[in-house]
C-alpha cells in the first residue's frame, strides 16, 4: 500500500464543518508520517480543492477535475489540460 484514498463523504463534510476539515487533516498527516501520499475522491468544489491543497493532500479526482469519459477521450483530456492547479492537489 502506497495511497491513501480519502472517501467523498469525508471531502463532503471538508468546508462546512471543523470535525470534517479535522478529519482529513488526520488522515493527511497520519499518512504522510507513515510515507504514503493520500489522494481526495469525489472534489467538486474549488473551496474543497483549496483546503486540501491547504493540508497538504498528495491529489485529487472528481467532477470539478474531470467527469468520466471514455478510454479513448481519456488521452486527449491529458495532454490538454492547461490548468496546473488541477493537476495535483499539491
Amino acid at each position: 500500500m502506497d495511497i491513501v484514498k480519502i472517501d467523498k463523504a469525508f471531502i463532503d463534510r471538508l468546508t462546512i464543518d471543523a470535525a470534517g476539515r479535522a478529519m482529513v487533516r488526520a488522515v493527511v498527516e497520519l499518512s504522510r508520517a507513515l510515507g504514503l501520499s493520500t489522494i481526495a475522491e469525489g472534489v467538486e468544489h474549488a473551496g474543497q480543492l483549496s483546503v486540501l491543497r491547504e493540508l497538504g493532500c498528495s491529489g485529487a479526482q472528481g467532477y470539478l477535475i474531470a467527469r468520466p469519459m471514455p478510454v479513448g477521450a481519456f488521452a486527449d483530456f491529458a495532454s490538454s489540460r492547461r490548468d496546473p492547479a488541477l493537476r495535483s492537489v499539491s
